[in-house]
């Protein structure tokens, strides 16, 4: 990956964090951060790229643990059946983990492509 693209991406990550903090509510759709968070644990710490995108890999998965924070705290009041978010939450989670890295061993795609 490019130095430009992290960079870029980095700068997304903060404004998004920022917005939701200014609007306390969560600035990235759940089921995009279930994916990202994912993407990101599993090739920064399972199957980690060389460096620098294994760092930034790490930037990205530190500021969606922000982004989870945000959500798991700001979220319950976005969603119908309240009582349903957290396991809803949890689920897509779970799921997109099981589906990236699934994806990631059929295909042989160390690099997440």
């Amino acid at each position: 990956m490019e130095i430009g693209s992290g960079i870029f991406w980095t700068l997304v990550y903060i404004l998004i964090i920022r917005r939701g903090f200014y609007d306390k509510t969560y600035g990235m759709p759940i089921t995009a951060l279930c994916a990202n968070i994912s993407w990101e644990f599993i090739f920064s710490f399972m199957i980690p790229h060389d460096p620098p995108q294994n760092y930034v890999n790490g930037v990205w998965f530190f500021f969606d643990l922000i982004i989870v924070v945000q959500t798991l705290s700001f979220g319950k009041v976005a969603f119908e059946p309240t009582k349903l978010f957290y396991p809803a939450f949890f689920l897509g989670l779970i799921t997109s983990f099981g589906a990236i890295l699934a994806i990631t061993y059929e295909f042989k795609d160390w690099e997440g492509k």
